[in-house]
């Protein structure tokens, strides 16, 4: 049943790492006041809007920290020190970042520095995409908006800033998290081998 239950979070994270990748969609609106006062509207057809983006990112995150727990329990019942786990912890610092993050995520602020896991009370910025010209199917630019039609999605490339408190970039969180979860893929994979 552990195994079970393992495997089964372990699934629910590939599929939120999956959405938060996902290129095409329904695109994205939105709307600015210019400098001399005129508005501008903007739209980009054909990717997914980048709200749903930051919304599967530390759904993502959170997700990957919640395995927290079935590896310390696992832990246990293998006999390894509590000091165990949390040095697979320490020993990434893409996973300290997530778990500082997530915590922000659930408890709508930074963990206390007694209970961070960084110095750096990272934080999400939000998504955007770099668009290169070959993904472009048409741009129209009108007087008070400008439509990006994307022709072919899978040439965008987003990212999801995570910054310290200062501002000071850490890294993009689609590759942080990812290097998360390979930290505890090999601690799980240690666990399976000494049970």
């Amino acid at each position: 049943m552990r195994k079970e239950g393992i495997n089964k979070l372990v699934d629910r994270i590939a599929r939120f790492a999956e959405l938060a990748k996902t290129k095409p969609g329904t695109g994205c609106k939105w709307a600015t006041t210019l400098s001399d006062g005129r508005p501008q509207q903007y739209e980009i057809k054909n990717i997914r809007d980048l709200s749903t983006l930051d919304h599967d990112v530390a759904t993502w995150c959170v997700w990957i920290w919640s395995l927290k727990d079935y590896v310390r329990e696992e832990a246990r019942l293998n006999g390894r020190p509590e000091s165990w786990w949390k040095a697979i912890v320490k020993g990434s610092r893409a996973l300290m970042i997530c778990a500082d993050l997530a915590n922000r995520e659930k408890h709508g602020k930074a963990p206390n520095q007694d209970q961070a896991w960084t110095t750096d009370d990272p934080r999400f910025e939000p998504g955007r995409a770099t668009i290169p010209q070959v993904a472009l199917r048409a741009l129209l630019v009108l007087d008070s908006e400008i439509v990006i039609d994307i022709g072919n999605p899978s040439l965008v490339e987003f990212e999801v800033p995570v910054v310290t408190s200062s501002g000071e970039l850490l890294g993009d969180a689609l590759e942080l998290l990812d290097q998360a979860m390979d930290a505890w893929n090999t601690a799980l994979l240690e666990l399976s081998r000494s049970a």
